[in-house]
């Protein structure tokens, strides 16, 4: 599970599951996702950084 939280103003997210059993990590691919992801969601709540 990757998780994403950025202060106490600010809900957690869940931004990906995936089954370690199939996988040990995640592709480049999924890794910038999560990476814009996480960048829009602070980018919405008005955070910097």
């Amino acid at each position: 599970m990757i998780y994403f939280y950025h202060d106490p103003q600010m809900p957690l997210f869940l931004l990906m599951i995936y089954a370690k059993a199939q996988r040990e990590t995640m592709t480049l691919d999924e890794t910038r996702q999560v990476c814009g992801l996480a960048a829009n969601l602070k980018q919405g709540y008005g955070r910097k950084g």
